[in-house]
């Protein structure tokens, strides 16, 4: 029986040894690269394959591996380590207990072979790494990283291979950390690894490494002593990297970062209190630096360091740390002018940078500690000079952005803590209480801070109160007022910013805190009457921004105070001011920011402003087309239906009871304005009276299907009571006004299936606009007819919308007229659009008729067939564009599921088609607006497989064309040039967009030449374009590197200052691309 056993088991090592025989052949040097790699994935399959069927085990691998890993030729022993570490990756789970400690100890004794280091890192990694617990014993662990730490010289080797350490490393302290702890003394060993690192990719992972040991070690018991031992040793380290001396290459979007370096070095550093004394000593070596970037990131590091210590920690050192921020904060020399944004703390600024660390450390610090600061603060020479320079009404320019500055770090020291915020105000109020008269922008402006900074401080702790601050608030809020009307202010010439100072000042204290009122109501309402006379005196010439601050400043002080009364005085005032034209921007600016802030009010509002048009329309009735009217209701009529309605709609405002007076008045309106041509404010008007409509279906369906029922009855002049319409029963009215009255009540519907005789709505629609000569009105009237035809069920399109859809199509085929063939063809385009959201199968055969209008022969000839053929392709561009979309959805058209994506398949094939068939200048110009908007309509990664399949050629052509003739069609040009620009930064395109250089860069070229109204975003488009034909093989841009240069230095005399400037950017980047 033994004899069998014995046997047995040759025969099976016999196998064994015939199934890897030759496996590993081949793999000697002087082989390809690439058919080496293909045959080690050949091998490595078939011996898992083996592993898993158990008709081989690791060791046979090994041991057949060993003419590899024995070999003397250091290239046969990197393939035989590089086969091992593939097996261990793939096979891991078929290894036995015993085989894994073989190769375990192999490994550790090939850590010493540098030839092989980087395969045996690898396969030290893989053992190591996440997940691999169950499969390999701890001791096994414990020697591997034992081996590597104690082995391994990791600044001697290759970036490759120290990087590799570095993730080791990483990999032990994240997964292994127990590991990491067994070793005699782990932080030493860590800061010979990072000790001279330059690399930034190997940085990165250091500087993390370190704060995870530090985080490990201080978690150990008996170990935590190790961290103050070496701190001193991994600062000194950790020091040589700050100021950070590193670039990342332009043209290497994957490289590590300046700002990842730096959250990574600050995450080393703030890992333990015990490097906050070595970080004052550095900062105190380095922040003297004349570089304002190395003042940030100091104040930045410190900033950290504070936010990750204890008050133990920084009590010894606060008097450093106060030093090192006061000599920021309080720059000397030629670091002096460095200044702050004035409401905001930039981060990019050293004053606003020592700012927020002064702010970490007051939340550190007890009563004592703030008053101290508090004391060292005053006595600071800068702060002294600015509070000196309130007693004098002369102003010293030099001196001003110095004394704001100190004043603003006042103000933020004080927001810090409540004792800080109290000794602020006791010891500056009362002085700026008596001299505002003398400085008033200088105090407003420190009163505005402070109280900016009370704000977040009262908003942080409810329990906060500031008694001695709230004991000066009452006079403050006169003296401010005081100022406020009378007229020291212009005497002393502080015009219109020491107002606007004042103004900020007293809203941010009327709007102190947030749950309660600590200025007096009546003070409240007398700020409010200031605001709005200071708004409605054009003499102050107010910026747009500045009226929108102050209505915005009402608004904030209404929603507290809620003093109705007052705020609807400022708006019944506001009304009056609109008769004078001069200040209708500024009013309805105001009344707009009121609507949309304090939305209790937005109906009164709005009917208010309502009742003035109509006022003021009644009183011009004989001359309805008098020029200041109707350029007054234009700006208000414009304001009301893109500002104040659509926040009212979106926002379901308190109360919507107003809307139904408000419909009878703006159609009341609507009859009185309209004289039988759409002028731009009707079209504001009917767009008013479908928001109104919409609201009204808000409040109840039933209330929007009457108004719908009377609107009908008007259209198609039947017996009806018109309920909602009762003065119009009997008065003589023009078809056109009947028909935008429909229209504009029945655009917003939600449904159209319960109307009675929607089909005679839709022909009367379809004959008004095959008779009308007004764009203005065929378009209104196209939008609701479209929209009554999207709202249709689908089994009611073919019967009722496809009629009228025929007698457009027939009226636009027996036509001659241009004119009304462009206005048939607007209709038909939206009626298509109708039907494409909803992928109604009728749409195709609409399709088709338009493009065989667009592209029709008779059409050709003739003057003005450009611009017709340029007016029809952009007319067809509105099927697809998302212009429209916000106003469609809410008017609740239907669509359905990527309805743009399969219109865009079906369209632009037939467009491809149709260019590459050649045709007349005209047609081509106006199916290259079509192709256009296509183009622009849809995400890039749907229509980049077509811009392969010829897009790119006919993309270049149309921007040669265009530019030879760029009239009317400057908008498509520069969309078509940066849909080029997108196309040459696409890597994938570059091979595509090689074949295209030459008619790229002359169609680029003619495209900086273009001189019409407008073209200087043509021009400026094109340059930018230019630039990113850089990225293109240098010879394949070779030959035409001076054509460029030259036509760039030609437009560094571009009327257009943008122009010159991007000339000028492009033209150094190709001298430098010639030199090269």
């Amino acid at each position: 029986r033994n004899r069998i056993r014995i046997r047995i088991r040759i025969r099976i090592r016999i196998r064994m040894a015939a199934c890897l025989g030759g496996i590993f052949d081949g793999m000697e040097a002087g082989i390809d690269e690439v058919k080496l790699e293909e045959r080690r994935r050949e091998a490595v399959a078939k011996v898992e394959k083996l592993l898993r069927d158990g008709q081989t085990s690791m060791l046979k691998v090994v041991e057949s591996l060993g003419h590899l890993l024995t070999s003397d030729s250091s290239h046969q022993r990197v393939q035989g380590m590089m086969v091992l570490a593939d097996m261990l990756e793939s096979a891991l789970e078929n290894i036995s207990g015993s085989e894994l400690e073989h190769i375990v100890t192999f490994l550790c004794e090939r850590m010493k072979d540098w030839h092989t280091l980087r395969p045996t890192l690898r396969a030290c990694k893989i053992l190591l790494g996440p997940g691999r617990d169950a499969a390999i014993p701890g001791d096994l662990v414990n020697k591997v990283v034992r081996s590597f730490f104690e082995t391994i010289d990791v600044q001697s080797h290759s970036q490759s291979n120290r990087q590799l350490c570095f993730e080791i490393i990483e990999l032990v302290l994240v997964h292994r950390p127990g590991s990491f702890l067994r070793l005699e003394d782990p932080l030493d060993i860590l800061v010979s690894f990072v000790d001279g690192e330059k690399d930034p990719r190997c940085l990165l992972i250091a500087f993390s490494s370190v704060a995870k040991a530090v985080a490990v070690i201080s978690r150990e018991d008996g170990k935590a002593d190790l961290i103050p031992k070496h701190a001193e040793n991994l600062a000194d380290v950790l020091s040589c990297y700050f100021p950070l001396s590193f670039t990342p290459p332009p043209d290497n979007v994957t490289s590590v970062t300046r700002g990842d370096l730096l959250v990574h070095l600050y995450a080393a550093y703030s890992s333990t209190s015990h490097f906050l004394p070595h970080v004052i000593q550095l900062l105190e070596d380095r922040l003297p630096s004349p570089k304002s970037e190395t003042k940030v990131e100091g104040l930045a590091l410190l900033k950290h360091c504070l936010l990750k210590s204890n008050k133990e920690a920084i009590a010894p050192l606060l008097d450093q740390i106060w030093a090192i921020i006061r000599s920021q904060a309080f720059p000397s020399g030629a670091s002096a002018d460095i200044a702050i944004a004035p409401n905001a703390v930039s981060e990019s600024s050293v004053t606003a940078s020592a700012c927020e660390c002064v702010q970490t450390l007051s939340r550190l610090m007890d009563s004592k500690e703030d008053a101290k600061v508090l004391n060292t603060l005053f006595e600071e020479a800068d702060v002294e000079k600015a509070m000196q320079s309130w007693l004098s009404d002369k102003k010293i320019e030099d001196d001003e952005a110095k004394h704001e500055r100190a004043m603003r770090f006042v103000s933020i020291v004080a927001g810090s803590s409540e004792i800080a915020f109290e000794g602020t105000a006791e010891r500056t109020l009362p002085m700026a209480i008596r001299n505002l008269t003398l400085q008033p922008e200088a105090i407003a402006r420190y009163v505005g801070h402070v109280a900016f900074a009370g704000m977040d401080l009262v908003e942080g702790d409810t329990g906060v109160k500031l008694p001695v601050f709230r004991s000066h608030l009452s006079a403050l809020c006169e003296e401010l007022l005081s100022v406020l009307s009378g007229e020291p202010v212009v005497e002393a010439g502080k015009g219109k910013t020491a107002l606007m100072e004042c103004f900020r000042a007293l809203v941010r204290l009327c709007k102190l805190p947030k749950g309660e009122a600590w200025v007096e109501a009546s003070v409240a309402s007398r700020v409010v009457v200031e605001l709005s006379r200071f708004i409605l005196n054009e003499s102050w010439s107010t910026t747009e921004e500045e009226k929108k601050e102050l209505a915005t400043g009402i608004a904030a002080i209404y929603s507290k105070y809620m003093q109705k009364e007052v705020v609807t005085n400022v708006v019944d005032e506001g009304v009056v001011e609109l008769s004078d034209n001069r200040m209708i921007t500024s009013v309805l600016l105001t009344l707009s920011v009121l609507a949309k802030r304090c939305e209790d009010l937005s109906g009164v509002i709005l009917e208010k402003v309502v009742d003035y048009c109509l006022a003021a329309l009644q009183s011009k009735s004989d001359a309805p087309k008098d020029g200041d009217v109707l350029t007054a209701l234009t700006t208000i009529f414009k304001a009301i239906s893109s500002d104040i309605m659509p926040h009212i709609h979106k926002h379901a405002v308190t109360s919507l009871a107003f809307a139904g007076t408000v419909v009878g008045k703006l159609c009341a309106l609507l009859r009185i304005a309209y004289g039988g041509q759409v002028q731009p404010f009707i079209e504001d008007i009917v767009r008013s009276i479908s928001s109104c409509i919409a609201l009204c279906l808000k409040v109840e369906e039933k209330e929007g299907n009457t108004y719908a029922r009377d609107v009908v009855a008007l259209l198609l002049e039947c017996d009806s009571d018109l309920t909602c319409f009762p003065e119009m029963k009997k008065a003589e009215l023009r078809p056109e006004f009947r028909c935008l009255l429909a229209s504009a009540v029945l655009t917003p519907l939600h449904c159209v299936n319960g109307i009675s005789n929607i089909d005679d709505v839709m022909h009367v629609f379809v004959e008004n606009v095959m008779e009308t000569e007004d764009d203005a009105f065929a378009k209104l009237v196209s939008v609701s007819l479209s929209s009554i035809i999207n709202k249709l069920d689908s089994d009611m399109v073919d019967s009722l919308a496809m009629p009228s859809v025929q007698v457009l199509l027939n009226h636009l085929c027996s036509c001659d007229e241009r004119h009304a063939i462009s206005l048939g063809f607007g209709c038909l385009v939206w009626v298509s659009r109708a039907l494409a959201m909803r992928k109604h199968e009728c749409y195709k055969e609409v399709e088709i008729q338009m493009l065989d209008l667009l592209t029709d022969a008779e059409t050709e000839k003739g003057e003005g067939a450009k611009d017709y053929k340029v007016g029809l392709g952009r007319s067809l561009s509105q099927i697809i564009v998302h212009e429209n979309d916000a106003l469609l959805q809410s008017w609740h058209w239907k669509s359905s599921f990527l309805w743009r994506q399969k219109l865009f398949t079906s369209l632009f094939e037939k467009v491809m088609d149709l260019l590459k068939a050649g045709p007349s200048p005209p047609t081509r110009i106006g199916l290259f607006q079509l192709f256009s908007c296509l183009l622009s309509s849809i995400p890039r990664n749907i229509s980049k497989p077509y811009m392969s399949l010829g897009g790119v050629a006919q993309l270049i052509g149309s921007i040669e064309v265009l530019a030879e003739s760029p009239q009317k069609s400057e908008d498509t040009l520069q969309s078509n040039i940066r849909l080029l620009n997108e196309t040459l930064g696409d890597g994938s395109m570059r091979d595509l967009m090689q074949e295209h250089v030459r008619s790229t860069i002359n169609c680029l070229l003619a495209s900086c030449k273009v001189g019409s109204p407008r073209a200087h975003l043509v021009r400026k488009e094109a340059i930018i374009c230019i630039t990113q034909l850089k990225g293109l093989p240098h010879y394949c841009i070779y030959p035409y590197l001076h054509s460029i240069r030259r036509q760039l230095q030609a437009l560094l005399d571009d009327p257009k200052r943008d122009v010159r400037l991007e000339a000028g950017r492009t033209l150094r980047l190709w001298i430098d691309l010639l030199t090269s």
